[in-house]
């Protein structure tokens, strides 16, 4: 398919009432059999350029359409490329006894969540996931700026970017709703300790003289109750009507 295809034409099949494209979209045919992402592209979208390694794959890869005879290569741009040295791995804090819920209990973030995936690494491409997706199509548009390219920069490039900040943004609000519900559970926490503190040095203060002093006073007052109980309980009806 043709550029302009690919970036405007398919807007008018799907105004035509089309949901696919046909042959009659086709500029031509590639003449070799079916290509993946990972046989020409590392997962970090650098071109594969090992010609013993990988003959006829990314740089050494070429084809001829069958129609009008277009030697067909890929077209690159030179630019750094960022690795992602981490792993893919999750630390979860259990809030209850039970099976564990990532969604809920895990408390980090991992390169592919802060960094998404894209063509080069996608579950399509059969390469694994780079963990810096977005940082590798960041310097794609560095590099294009750099190289003064604005029709790609007003297309493709702000396509990128969106991209990059939808992903990175998604995993920053996920991060931050994380820390405010583990900071609201620390204030709870902290509320709980200063008022076990304080129960505690209640009853640490405690004046043992003055509570024995006052549960003698008490013992006292009941025994004399008793004692005048005594006295009166054992007078009959007669006794009080005389």
């Amino acid at each position: 398919y043709t550029k302009e295809f690919v970036q405007e034409g398919y807007k008018d099949v799907i105004a035509s009432g089309r949901s696919t494209v046909s042959s009659a979209d086709r500029v031509g045919n590639i003449t070799t059999g079916t290509n993946f992402i990972k046989d020409n592209f590392k997962n970090t979208g650098e071109i594969i350029d090992d010609p013993a390694a990988s003959p006829g794959h990314g740089a050494n890869w070429s084809d001829t359409a069958a129609v009008a005879g277009v030697t067909l290569k890929f077209s690159t741009v030179r630019q750094q490329i960022v690795s992602y040295n981490g792993d893919f791995r999750y630390i979860s804090m259990v809030k209850q006894n039970g099976s564990t819920e990532p969604t809920a209990d895990t408390v980090n973030k991992t390169g592919l969540d802060v960094f998404g995936r894209d063509l080069f690494d996608d579950k399509n491409s059969g390469n694994e996931p780079s963990g810096t997706a977005m940082v590798n199509s960041m310097l794609t548009v560095y590099a294009k700026t750099n190289s003064a390219d604005p029709h790609w920069l007003s297309s493709d490039g702000i396509s990128l970017a969106d991209a990059a900040n939808q992903v990175t943004l998604q995993a920053h609000t996920e991060t931050g709703a994380r820390t405010q519900l583990y900071k609201n559970m620390t204030d709870i926490l902290t509320d709980h300790g200063e008022n076990i503190t304080r129960d505690i040095t209640n009853v640490s203060s405690t004046d043992v003289a003055e509570l024995a002093m006052k549960m003698m006073q008490q013992q006292t007052v009941m025994s004399m109750s008793l004692s005048m109980g005594a006295r009166i309980l054992p007078l009959s009806l007669v006794d009080y009507l005389r």
